[in-house]
């Protein structure tokens, strides 16, 4: 899977926000997150800033919830599957579970 540094898959919110509201919403800190991803405490302002996909899976199953609420306050704004990158082309396929 290829997917776009550029990207803002949300159009709403940045995913910055998104995961922050996410953290708060389960009733833990970053550092708690941050813990029960794996990581070092102070990795994890930096890794919301941009994460990758696999932080965002680490972050989905610390917090109990599917990657498609951290990627989208709205599930239906997911990228389609099958559609290209405005910036540089590649294919972007995204699949949620």
């Amino acid at each position: 899977m290829y997917l776009c540094s550029r990207i803002n898959i949300n159009k709403y919110m940045d995913i910055k926000t998104i995961i922050e509201t996410k953290i708060k919403a389960a009733g833990i800190t970053k550092k708690e997150a941050a813990e029960r991803m794996g990581i070092i405490p102070n990795n994890i302002n930096a890794m919301i800033e941009s994460p990758s996909w696999p932080t965002l899976q680490k972050l989905s199953s610390a917090l109990g919830i599917p990657v498609s609420e951290l990627v989208a306050d709205n599930p239906d704004s997911i990228i389609e599957p099958q559609q290209h990158c405005p910036y540089c082309g590649h294919e972007l396929s995204i699949k949620v579970e």
